[in-house]
């Protein structure tokens, strides 16, 4: 009985030296799964006003989807089978841009959502 009980005081003290490391795994591996896309540099558009022509994103454009919920574009899930880096919508109300890498992607995207009638 008391070498039952040294063995699970054994295990007690190890598994409490390996309990920050595995929370610091555990944390890690969440941020990971959830990256913020780097959207600086892409082409993006309007998608409620597809109309509107796609722009570049960095000075004043790049300042405002800071401030909307970003995330990361699903592969072959754009109407034009480009792939979308990332779709950034506004905490409030209905705006939402899809960013696509090149200009020549955003306006084939944009022209195919037109087309569609999206």
């Amino acid at each position: 009985m008391m070498e039952q009980s040294a063995t699970e005081s054994r295990y007690t003290m190890t598994m409490s030296k390996f309990a920050p490391l595995l929370f610091c795994v555990c944390l890690a591996s969440t941020a990971i799964a959830d990256p913020t896309p780097e959207i600086k540099g892409t082409y993006g558009f309007n998608v409620i006003k597809p109309k509107t022509k796609c722009q570049s994103v960095t000075g004043s454009l790049l300042k405002t989807l800071r401030k909307y919920s970003c995330t990361a574009g699903e592969a072959g899930s754009s109407a034009s089978g480009k792939a979308i880096v990332a779709e950034c919508s506004a905490k409030r109300g209905s705006t939402k841009y899809l960013l696509l890498a090149s200009k020549a992607d955003c306006e084939e995207e944009r022209q195919t959502q037109l087309a569609n009638g999206d």
